[in-house]
């Protein structure tokens, strides 16, 4: 046996060890386990994800955006079922009893498994080939698109909270008034007023290339920021932090360990403070310790995830298109549909975090994740197909981002759907079509701002 097939081998056993010891600690702590095959899905997702990230490590030695998406599908149950712990010593119920987490943590952990080992064999099978740099940066035309962009974003964020009177967040409850800011302000004034992921992105790039001017580019990420949070909706930041952080790794050899781990407090505490401002917040709640408020906030639609696949395990009971016309939807302009007889807002309302929100009386919606959509949709089989093809797609984008050069144009569209694609348990996918726009914005910028690498040699 060679070292490779024995450090394999190694890898497997002390993967089964950790699966077994992980089931216990579940067990121990939150008593769910009721039928034992289903904790079966969870030890073979923790051997693939074991066997897959020391693959991508020993092959790209940087973290890889796939190995974080991974950890996420580890812990977030964790999380989620010790967040529902709390909720129930608060309250002593949830929809009048108490859920049962067998066959949410089964599906859950199956989808996992598929994505998972999807990006091993797409990583083996795909070979790495490299990409030819056509174009570089212009830096000047990059620093004249960032201030573009600020100011028709302060523009638009300006007339935004003229229309409406004041400022979302600082409202009250978030959740209500969303919907009532959106139309009043309109839907084009709203998502222009969010320019400012742009600015941030660009500002991100902008951090890596001049290093004597980072703390400029630093204080106007931190304005971006600031007015992207007063919408109230934490995935924009979370994205822009995303984005930043795979940028700098692009640039940087070395992680520096404890800059990781600020980084990392940095969005706990943002996902905290900006539930504090969000207002729906009562007082049974705000007496609980931090960590269990972040316990219960972070990942708290795990509840609402696992009382879905508790209710719709049999056919008869799938949405089907129902719930992924308004995903298709957001992809094509207004005027398109307009063409054919269709209200494009209408479309919109066919999505899984909309008919649940709906459901649980839920203003702003409900976010089930990816694999509980996939679920609600078509089942089991939904389920095994478009994890299987997500992996397929991270995997793509993924070498993309790992081979192309940190100074190519390009890498700044694929950054930004890793970027969206690392927190892919935590999203819908209505989350990855709406975004679209934002990529047809930042895909301008690139070509606006970029030069004909030959022509710089040249110049040279």
């Amino acid at each position: 046996m060679n070292s490779n097939k024995l450090r394999m081998f190694v890898a497997i056993i002390i993967s089964l060890i950790l699966a077994i010891g992980f089931v216990l600690l579940l067990n121990f702590n939150y008593n769910f386990i009721k039928n034992i095959e289903y904790v079966y899905s969870i030890m073979i997702f923790i051997v693939v994800s074991i066997i897959t990230t020391m693959y991508l490590k020993k092959k790209y030695v940087k973290i890889t955006p796939s190995s974080i998406i991974i950890a996420f599908f580890l812990l977030i149950p964790f999380v989620g079922i010790m967040g529902y712990k709390n909720y129930i010593d608060i309250y002593g119920c949830y929809m009048g009893g108490k859920l049962n987490f067998d066959y949410p943590l089964f599906v859950w952990y199956l989808g996992a498994s598929v994505f998972t080992f999807s990006v091993l064999i797409f990583h083996i099978v795909i070979r790495d080939k490299g990409i030819p740099m056509h174009y570089v940066w212009k830096t000047e035309m990059l620093q004249k698109s960032l201030k573009f962009f600020i100011l028709i974003s302060l523009f638009f964020t300006l007339l935004s909270i003229v229309k409406i009177g004041y400022i979302p967040i600082f409202k009250g409850n978030i959740d209500v008034e969303r919907f009532m800011y959106r139309n009043i302000v309109g839907d084009y004034t709203s998502k222009f007023s969010k320019l400012w992921i742009i600015a941030f992105f660009i500002s991100s790039y902008l951090f890596c290339i001049e290093v004597k001017s980072r703390k400029r580019y630093l204080l106007i990420m931190i304005v971006c920021g600031f007015f992207l949070s007063i919408y109230g909706q934490r995935m924009y930041l979370l994205i822009c932090f995303s984005y930043f952080a795979l940028i700098f790794i692009k640039f940087n050899k070395k992680i520096d360990f404890k800059k990781l781990i600020v980084f990392l407090a940095i969005i706990v505490l943002m996902f905290l403070s900006i539930a504090q401002l969000r207002g729906d917040w009562n007082y049974k709640l705000k007496s609980l310790s931090p960590v269990k408020q972040i316990s219960i906030k972070t990942f708290g639609e795990w509840k609402e995830y696992s009382y879905v696949l508790n209710k719709f395990t049999n056919e008869s009971g799938f949405l089907k298109h129902r719930i992924f016309t308004g995903v298709f939807a957001a992809i094509v302009p207004k005027q398109v549909w307009l063409m054919v007889g269709q209200d494009k807002n209408e479309l919109l309302s066919f999505n899984a975090p909309a008919y649940f929100g709906e459901y649980f009386g839920h203003y702003a919606g409900i976010r089930i994740g990816i694999i509980g959509e996939a679920y609600v949709g078509y089942g089991i089989l939904g389920v095994v197909i478009l994890m299987f093809v997500l992996g397929f797609l991270v995997v793509l984008l993924e070498k993309k981002y790992l081979l192309i050069n940190k100074y190519a144009p390009e890498l700044s569209v694929y950054v930004f759907f890793m970027s969206i694609l690392v927190f892919l348990p935590l999203i819908s996918f209505i989350t990855l079509t709406t975004m679209f726009l934002y990529a047809f914005f930042l895909y301008v910028n690139t070509f606006f701002c970029r030069i004909k690498f030959s022509n710089l040699v040249n110049q040279k």
